[in-house]
């Protein structure tokens, strides 16, 4: 393994070193250490903790999610044609006058 002078810096290790010490990484992992696992001096691979899961966090969002989808839709599909037009034109317009603006200068 490479010497750990960048602390933000994954760790380099050799596909050979790897497998020897496998259980040391993940154990090494655990603790919030990264590892670039290199065939013959390439990157192939990357052992890396996993990012913690809130599930309570998770089931909120979701109920979240399903209570705004049973409203239903706040405009019908005529008004939200209409704003999404006047929107295309705002900024095609924004658009031609950015690019005459550029072409002035």
């Amino acid at each position: 393994m490479d010497d750990k002078t960048n602390p933000s810096a994954p760790i380099t290790v050799g596909a050979y070193e790897a497998k020897t010490k496998f259980s040391e990484l993940i154990a090494r992992a655990e603790k919030g250490e990264s590892f670039v696992v290199t065939k013959n001096g390439r990157p192939v691979a990357r052992i890396t903790p996993t990012e913690t899961f809130d599930r309570e966090k998770a089931r909120e969002a979701g109920k979240w999610i399903r209570a705004h989808l049973a409203r239903g839709p706040r405009v019908s599909a005529e008004e939200a044609q209409r704003n999404w037009e006047r929107h295309k034109t705002d900024v095609e317009h924004d658009l031609d006058e950015r690019v005459d603006r550029w072409l002035k200068s």
